[in-house]
C-alpha cells in the first residue's frame, strides 16, 4: 500500500475473483483492476493525452478522428479498441 493510495493490488491464481478478502482481521471488497490507458483525441494515438500531443496543430474531431465541421454528425470511434463508441467509455 502506498502512502497516498487506499488500494492494494493482489494477484489471484483462481479464475474467478472472490467477492471479499479478509486481511488483518478486516473484510475488504474485491474489484477488478483496470489499468488506465492514455489516449490522444488529437492525433488518435495511445500513450499520451491531447494536452501533451507532439502534433498540436493537427485538429481533428475528438469523437471520430476525421476533419469536418463541428456541427457535422459523425459516428464515434474509440482510439484504444477502434470500436464504435467514444474513447474512454466504460464499455471499452
Amino acid at each position: 500500500m502506498g502512502r497516498t493510495s487506499r488500494s492494494v493490488l493482489i494477484h489471484f491464481m483462481a479464475e474467478e475473483l472472490p467477492s471479499s478478502v479478509k486481511m488483518f482481521g478486516i473484510l475488504y471488497a474485491v474489484s477488478y483492476f483496470r489499468p488506465k490507458v492514455e489516449a490522444c483525441l488529437n492525433c488518435r494515438q495511445v500513450g499520451h493525452r491531447r494536452d501533451v500531443c507532439p502534433l498540436p496543430n493537427r485538429l481533428t474531431c475528438s469523437s471520430c478522428g476525421q476533419k469536418h465541421p463541428e456541427d457535422y454528425p459523425c459516428t464515434p470511434q474509440c482510439v484504444i479498441c477502434e470500436d464504435a463508441h467514444k474513447t474512454g467509455d466504460r464499455a471499452c
